[in-house]
């Protein structure tokens, strides 16, 4: 039977389920078998699935993700979506998920995914909808004045990155979203990969077919310095982004806080903040009643109990919730304070900021 070796997405989606503590492999650098010895056609996959259930190693999506050996087999269809690979396999790149079942690791995952392509025609014709819905908004309360044009196609190659960077920050965080939108995240789970790991394997990519020359390994760099790790739910993660990214991108280009970081304090020893600028010895509380739901009025009180603790050890403690950060006015406003607590300055957005701003909490938030 010959090996199939699953990449981006449908590797994201194995490793959610199926976690890390797998044999790796190649031992050392190696190019991908050729034709024959693996999966690289529809018709491979299909003899494929009548031997191995994929579904039961958490591949449940369609079009499945596969390296091939060469762009010969570059294809799309219903069964298997191919990324030609020429060059070397870095050394334990895949998890062994089964005897012929290989899924790229966390690392090897986050780099496939960096290497974004946008097309350019849908990117334009989406900044040509928004400007005639701005036009149409202004005649509609008397304005008969143009907006300014905004071409967002080198945005939204950005954008691609960002989500990059959310799947990273789960993978570096302990919560995992499910497969199926029928499903729920699941909470507390151990971490699957860190930044320094994810660093480590990007410096040791063989230069092999001029890979390291592609935009990949450069923009898997700059989603790195994004990411911050021990994120513990999706809107954790939503709103450190938001605050944080730079101001080009939309976000408010604040500097990064620790998350969920152990305190050294002896009155506040088990306490671990959700944002913390130690510094400035500010904390940032997410109401966590989304991963809590069943806790009930115990959950709110030892809420309260942990920022009273904080406060009386001498933290500023600023308290947010989901309404406050899908609120994009309320949203500003924290932000606002939290640098001039911090002692910075957000400058004013002018109005390509203020689009790139909407548009970003609309995808971090509402995605």
């Amino acid at each position: 039977m010959p090996f199939l070796f699953v990449s981006h997405h449908s590797a994201i989606e194995a490793i959610r389920t199926q976690g890390i503590s797998h044999p790796r492999w190649p031992e050392s650098p190696r190019f991908l078998p050729v034709f024959g010895e693996c999966v690289c056609s529809q018709r491979d996959f299909v003899a494929f699935s009548r031997e191995v259930d994929l579904a039961e190693l958490g591949i449940g999506s369609r079009p499945v993700d596969v390296l091939v050996p060469t762009t010969q087999y570059r294809h799309k269809g219903k069964g298997i979506l191919t990324h030609p690979w020429r060059n070397l396999l870095p050394k334990e790149s895949f998890l062994r998920i089964a005897n012929n079942v290989l899924v790229s690791s966390p690392e090897f995952a986050l780099l496939q995914l960096s290497n974004v392509h946008v097309r350019r025609d849908p990117a334009l014709d989406r900044s040509l909808a928004r400007y005639r819905e701005e036009r149409d908004a202004l005649k509609s309360i008397g304005i008969d004045e143009f907006p300014p044009v905004e071409n967002l196609y080198p945005w939204e190659q950005e954008l691609a990155l960002v989500k990059v960077a959310q799947i990273a920050m789960e993978l570096c965080g302990t919560y995992r979203l499910p497969a199926n939108p029928e499903e729920e995240t699941s909470y507390g789970r151990p971490r699957l990969t860190t930044v320094d790991a994810t660093k480590t394997f990007l410096a040791a990519i063989p230069g092999s077919n001029g890979y390291k020359h592609t935009g990949a390994p450069r923009n898997l760099a700059k989603v790195l310095n994004w990411v911050m790790e021990r994120s513990r739910s999706p809107r954790e993660t939503a709103l450190a982004l938001m605050l944080t990214l730079p101001l080009e991108l939309g976000g408010y280009g604040l500097p990064q806080p620790a998350l969920n970081q152990s305190l050294e304090e002896a009155s506040v020893l088990d306490v671990q903040p959700d944002l913390l600028w130690k510094d400035a010895r500010l904390v940032v509380e997410y109401d966590s009643s989304e991963f809590h739901a069943d806790a009930g009025a115990d959950k709110v009180d030892s809420d309260i109990v942990r920022a009273n603790r904080l406060r009386a050890a001498g933290y500023t403690v600023l308290e947010v919730t989901p309404g406050i950060v899908s609120n994009p006015q309320w949203l500003e406003a924290l932000a606002s304070q939290i640098a001039g607590l911090l002692g910075v300055s957000i400058p004013p957005a002018d109005y390509s900021i203020k689009v790139r701003r909407a548009l970003l909490h609309k995808e971090l938030f509402f995605s």
